[in-house]
């Protein structure tokens, strides 16, 4: 019978980069099962390919904890990642997964300080290392299996003649340097082509919901997305390619470019076709959603691995410190697997140091306005909504006027436009 003690976990050896990981047991009963193997990562250590779990944890709620039971012993864990675990035993249950997995909440000891210091700072090595990142979305709601699935079945969306006849959907490369990545429409393409049968389907709700969920807020899943050899996305209990998700996303940023213009077909001559007012508002609820960077950067994640290429920390503090987590360091801390910086995590260091470590750090590199303009983004990063008397002591660290800094810093999210009275009146009219 499991324990009901408290977990104890069994000290990792910080000597060398140890991990542990979770294999989660084949079964049926509402109790998952689990247990721990540890293992060493390194070029010249025989870890087993394993799958790093991307997902959110959740607002902290005790009385939705569920217990699962790990080496014989009870873990509580929050209700999301309890649905991530019972969805992906359902898939070890059927043969699609097999092999171990890296959770952070579960194979990191979250109350051991010194612990969880060194897996943070390992956190670039076990997300890169990882055989597949998996995404979890969350449980099965707005017919989100529906709409992975009609995904899925998309033919690709691109054409090269090596593929022999293209697709419907697809369009040829444009004609210049390969690295240029504008596509060119073919000659009877339309925009209704595509997502007619998304609307056919009525899948534009469940599109649009797709990508406001709360997993592209968090802001840990930054640099796991970033980090990752290869994505797998698993809602519900419905898989789908993580490619295929970029793709159709793409597809919905081109055409929202060059929406009505010349260069892409616009039929109107049947009420059957797509109205265009109906893609412009897709359009805009998808652009404006958090996923937008994510999906626009992890597009060239696989290039970032092969290039070795990282950001310098300022740059990623402007872009990212709007997502979410709980501890604010973390704002800081979720993304040194991506910067090239001297920084460390350190739980034991409070928000006043941290300030003052990434200001030491990022000052050489930056000229006295930049420095400026990223001294009131590092305390919106750390502080969110910093009172006057905090702004206040802040300036004195830095030597700056950061309540005159803040008052002209504002977080501009670019929309696409949405439809205007004349784009109503015009399908009134159609």
């Amino acid at each position: 019978m499991p324990s009901t003690q408290p977990f104890t976990y069994t000290a990792l050896d910080r000597s060398t980069p140890h991990i542990r990981l979770i294999a989660i047991l084949p079964g049926h009963s509402p109790q998952i099962s689990c247990k721990f193997h540890i293992h060493q990562l390194g070029a010249d250590a025989a870890c087993p390919p394993f799958t790093a779990l991307s997902y959110t944890w959740g607002p902290p709620d005790p009385t939705s904890e569920v217990l699962i039971t790990i080496d014989n012993q009870s873990s509580p864990v929050r209700k999301n990642l309890w649905c991530a675990l019972s969805s992906y035993r359902k898939k070890t249950n059927e043969g699609t997964f097999r092999g171990l997995v890296w959770i952070d909440a579960l194979c990191i000891n979250q109350q051991d300080i010194l612990e969880r210091n060194y897996q943070v700072n390992k956190m670039k090595v076990i997300y890169s290392q990882a055989d597949t990142v998996l995404i979890w979305l969350g449980p099965e709601e707005n017919d989100s299996s529906r709409l992975l699935r009609f995904i899925m079945t998309m033919p690709p969306l691109t054409y090269s003649p090596d593929q022999g006849p293209p697709s419907k959907y697809a369009r040829f490369p444009f004609p210049s340097e390969p690295t240029i990545k504008l596509l060119m429409p073919r000659p009877d393409f339309t925009i209704d082509d595509l997502f007619q049968e998304l609307f056919d389907q009525t899948l534009g709700q469940a599109f649009s919901a797709m990508f406001q969920r709360a997993y592209w807020k968090r802001l840990w899943i930054v640099q796991e997305v970033l980090l990752a050899k290869k994505l797998l996305i698993l809602c519900g209990d419905q898989l789908c390619e993580w490619s295929s998700i970029v793709s159709i996303f793409s597809e919905l940023e081109y055409l929202g470019q060059i929406l009505g213009q010349d260069g892409l077909p616009i039929d109107k001559s049947s009420r059957d076709q797509t109205p265009v007012l109906q893609l412009k508002r897709l359009q805009a609820q998808v652009m404006s959603s958090r996923a937008r960077v994510i999906l626009e950067k992890g597009t060239d994640s696989n290039h970032s691995q092969e290039s070795g290429e990282r950001w310098e920390l300022h740059e990623l503090i402007k872009m990212w410190f709007h997502q979410e987590c709980e501890d604010p360091r973390d704002r800081i801390y979720g993304l040194l697997g991506l910067a090239q910086c001297e920084i460390s995590a350190d739980y034991d260091k409070t928000l006043e140091d941290i300030f003052v470590d990434v200001l030491a750090s990022e000052a050489p590199k930056l000229s006295d306005a930049d420095f400026t303009l990223f001294a009131a983004n590092l305390t919106n990063a750390l502080y969110l909504n910093p009172s006057l008397e905090k702004i206040k002591e802040l300036g004195l660290i830095t030597g700056l006027d950061l309540e005159y800094a803040l008052s002209f810093l504002q977080d501009f999210i670019v929309l696409p436009p949405w439809p205007s009275e004349q784009d109503h009146t015009a399908e009134d009219d159609g």
